[in-house]
């Protein structure tokens, strides 16, 4: 099968190696060059420590393994390497690990590019994170006797029905995995169709999810925020907000329709819009001055004393801090036609009760699951939607028992770095 591969790779290479020669000519680009032709300058592990290799494709695979990393590093018999393919997988690698680990760029699946990179880096064990199954980088593995481990491990919508096209193709990659580490439960069964041996599923979890429940804004912090943001305690009660997470052209008009009509029955709700890109806030402005709804643009400073009934929240880095105002949560990227959903877990750390359009793809595993928990409600349509945004606004049982439900599904994953580290000082026989 190997030679197969190598065959049709081989053209391709042949094609496609100009244009990658003169995209990366120049200083900076010489290192990409050098390293995705498999000579990566390497420093040696020193006596007696075992180098682990860790593929993380691009920015968000390098992200997600974060607490897995801070785990191995604090053990000082493990080496680490970690390979990526993207220019910013690169930069926010040397970010994060820079005094943990090598970061290098991934070879070309070529069978004289990966030969060269795995003699060089010569790992005692390597991981690959979400779903990179690279044929001669895991024939290289194989031929060399040293075990591929799979965390976060998942096959999107896409590969699912390839895989089933080409069983024979399927089984013979997903052949060379020693251990799994599925990240979820509808992963787990979806990647057991193509195992010839189950046996190597161990009880997985999603790195991603690793981390900390945090609490809703309170007392004087809650104060600070509203007040910056523009809102005014009613005197009646308490103000209660419906947050729209990354949202994308369309989905603002929508939670602006579902706002006007709940504020209708209850003038306490106020609604704060963080878009995806920043940029469109004028676009946002525009709808809001033609419907006469009084709004802040967070970019433009505090609001203080102002009466925002919608606050325009365009500026980077802050959406962590905003949800845990929310009473509900809308999910980005959702609403047809956008596809493929925003990531949910800023909303599930804070324990957010959230409603999610039908096009959530990105995050299928995680939102299918939650759903089935009742901790998400998933909506088949703008109409659908707004029924749903509704019934969570007048129910605040039911907003408490999401919450509740979400917290408990995040601590579930919690160790999930944890039994990772551990299978891998038990393989590596060295102590933790």
């Amino acid at each position: 099968m190997i030679w197969v591969y190598r065959i049709l790779f081989f053209p391709i290479f042949l094609i496609l190696f100009p244009r990658f020669y003169w995209r990366t000519r120049g200083r900076a680009g010489k290192k990409i060059f050098r390293e995705r032709l498999g000579l990566v300058k390497i420093k040696p592990p020193l006596n007696g420590c075992k180098r682990l290799w860790i593929h993380a494709v691009s920015i968000g695979e390098m992200q997600s393994i974060q607490p897995l990393i801070r785990r191995l590093f604090l053990n000082p018999r493990l080496d680490l390497v970690i390979s990526t393919v993207s220019t910013t997988g690169y930069q926010v690698g040397n970010e994060l690990y820079k005094k943990m680990a090598q970061v290098i760029y991934f070879p070309l699946d070529f069978c004289f590019c990966s030969s060269c990179a795995w003699k060089r880096i010569n790992p005692d064990l390597t991981l690959l994170c979400d779903s990179e199954l690279w044929p001669e980088h895991l024939h290289q593995a194989k031929k060399r006797g040293i075990a591929v481990w799979l965390v976060n491990g998942r096959i999107s919508d896409r590969s699912f029905s390839k895989y089933g096209r080409f069983l024979k193709i399927a089984r013979w990659l997903w052949g060379h995995i020693s251990l799994i580490f599925p990240s979820s439960v509808e992963a787990r069964k979806r990647i057991g169709k193509f195992l010839s041996d189950p046996s190597c599923l161990s009880h997985g979890g999603n790195l991603k999810c690793e981390r900390s429940s945090v609490k809703p804004l309170e007392g004087i912090n809650r104060k600070i925020w509203l007040d910056e943001l523009g809102f005014c305690e009613e005197k009646d009660g308490e103000l209660k907000i419906i947050l729209g997470c990354s949202t994308w052209p369309g989905e603002e008009e929508m939670l602006i329709d579902a706002f006007e009509n709940l504020r209708k029955k209850n003038a306490n709700w106020r609604l704060i819009l963080v878009p995806r890109h920043g940029e469109r806030r004028k676009e946002i402005a525009l709808l809001l001055q033609k419907r006469k709804i009084p709004y802040s643009l967070r970019s433009d400073g505090a609001f203080r004393g102002n009466d925002s009934h919608v606050a325009v929240v365009d500026t980077v880095g802050e959406l962590r801090e905003v949800i845990r105002l929310a009473a509900v949560v809308f999910l980005g990227k959702t609403l047809p036609p956008n596809g493929g959903g925003q990531s949910p877990l800023d909303g599930i750390a804070a324990g957010t009760p959230m409603v999610v359009g039908p096009n959530y793809s990105n995050f299928r595993d995680m939102i299918t699951e939650l759903n089935v928990r009742h901790c998400i409600l998933v909506g088949k349509d703008r109409k659908d939607i707004w029924e749903k945004l509704k019934q969570l606004c007048e129910n605040e049982d039911m907003r408490l028992r999401m919450s509740l439900g979400m917290r408990t599904w995040l601590s579930e994953h919690a160790d999930i770095g944890e039994k990772i580290y551990e299978c891998v000082t038990t393989h590596l026989k060295i102590k933790k």
